[in-house]
């Protein structure tokens, strides 16, 4: 199938989108309960460190072409990185007022706001990819 007669499909960034909002909410707000591992083998931090810039990343990116393709806005950039930028900021409100088994982390928003950096850095060429 080519990159045109996928997106040819009827909201499918939005679609996107929205199941990487529900991941991230998912990931953000379920408790864990991980056994306890040798610390030498795995290093937490940089695992979730890494993982909040993935996260942020591919949904700054899905919005963009939701924004871009399925919405018809002509240049998304800065409505993208305002909204992720937000909702970096409510999951960690959201996790530092009501729930007693997550904290606020100013360490994942900076995690966050790298991801959306990288956005900001790719984004000169993502539309390259809609011209196939």
């Amino acid at each position: 199938m080519n990159t045109k007669k996928l997106l040819e499909l009827n909201y499918l960034f939005s679609i996107f989108t929205i199941c990487d909002l529900i991941f991230i909410f998912y990931l953000s707000f379920e408790k864990f309960n991980f056994k306890k591992t040798d610390l030498s083998q795995i290093s937490t931090f940089s695992f979730e460190f890494f993982a909040h810039i993935i996260f942020y990343l591919s949904l700054s990116v899905f919005l963009y072409f939701s924004l871009k393709v399925d919405w018809k806005i002509k240049s998304p950039i800065s409505i993208v990185i305002l909204i992720s930028f937000i909702i970096s900021l409510l999951i960690e409100l959201v996790q530092g007022i009501f729930l007693d088994y997550r904290s606020f982390q100013l360490i994942d928003i900076f995690a966050n706001i790298i991801g959306v950096f990288f956005f900001y850095i790719f984004s000169k060429n993502l539309s390259f990819f809609l011209n196939k």
